[in-house]
């Protein structure tokens, strides 16, 4: 199993880092490109929009072709975003390199070609394995994000990103074997059914949200720490970094809770109660002007985040029929 899974974790992995890693120094880019806090969230998030919108075509092309090479036009798609990010001078530039970005929309395509090279009583196993190597991006790019960009410029980000995409390209085709010759067959009313399903609906509003709230905080986060509390671009990952390891490590409990107790919906409400606390930290600490409770307000958004991820997933798996 690990044979295949291993090099399909590091593709997804390295990029999740890229799509990640402008997140914690989103704020800069309002002083370097001397636009406005909207512009610069809509750099942050610009990516889940054209995601959104060729993820579905990218998952059909993937049932009738091989899935690997349309695992490496995605990664080619999103080697093209990353440069046109990496040489961008303006936050116009910035934004179309991170929209085609997005459109490189390959997890789950990943995630298809994963269960199609592993046996079904090693899915969850797997899925489990590939969902820590996107966490451990996640938190290496809360850690190197500010680093890198304090000594080298944000752009280095994005040629970083470019030089990873061209490495996954080659363990793609070197380490991963051909999809399977697997005949899939499409029911137009199952696909109805994935459209109106009431809980499936929740589930759709839900991860909206909570991919909604996350950019929203990373922009709100970056802005306060820059211009109100004056933290130094290098200093950042002080606060990132720790904050999102402890909210990775109640990712496990939340989730053993939940399967073993059948408790999804009061892990759920969990994730959904530590966002909102944690805007409220956000706004107090804001007031205060106190660092710590900066520091807190992120671990607790983390937590929540943590949290949510994989029972959505999870909850979302469960009720098609």
């Amino acid at each position: 199993m690990m044979k295949h899974l291993l090099p399909l974790t590091l593709i997804a992995s390295l990029r999740f880092f890229g799509l990640f890693i402008v997140l914690p120094i989103i704020g800069l880019y309002a002083d370097e490109f001397h636009t406005t806090a909207f512009l610069a969230g809509l750099a942050a998030g610009g990516y889940a929009l054209t995601q959104i919108i060729f993820q579905t075509p990218f998952g059909i092309l993937s049932d009738k072709y091989n899935r690997k090479h349309i695992i490496g036009i995605g990664l080619l798609i999103f080697l093209l975003g990353s440069l046109v990010c990496a040489f961008a001078n303006d936050i116009t530039m910035l934004i179309i390199g991170r929209f085609l970005q997005g459109v490189g929309a390959i997890g789950g395509v990943v995630s298809a070609q994963v269960a199609d090279l592993v046996r079904e009583e090693e899915r969850n196993k797997a899925m489990a394995v590939m969902g820590a190597g996107i966490f451990m991006s996640f938190v290496l790019a809360m850690f190197l994000s500010p680093i890198i960009a304090s000594h080298f410029g944000s752009n280095m980000l994005f040629l970083i990103t470019s030089v990873l995409c061209v490495f996954s390209l080659i363990v793609l085709y070197w380490k991963v074997p051909n999809t399977p010759n697997v005949k899939y067959h499409f029911n137009d009313s199952k696909i109805h059914d994935l459209l109106t399903d009431k809980n499936l609906l929740i589930m759709y509003l839900s991860a909206f949200l909570q991919k909604f709230l996350m950019i929203l905080t990373f922009v709100c986060v970056s802005f306060a720490l820059i211009h109100h509390f004056l933290l130094d671009e290098d200093e950042l990952w002080l606060i990132y970094t720790p904050s999102a390891i402890i909210g990775t490590l109640a990712m496990g409990p939340a989730s053993i809770f939940a399967q073993k107790k059948g408790q999804f919906k009061a892990v759920m409400l969990f994730g959904i109660c530590a966002f909102v606390l944690s805007y409220f930290l956000m706004a107090y600490a804001v007031k205060e002007s106190e660092k710590w409770l900066i520091l807190l307000m992120m671990i607790v958004f983390f937590m929540g985040f943590a949290v949510l991820e994989p029972i959505m997933q999870s909850l979302a798996s469960r009720y098609p029929k």
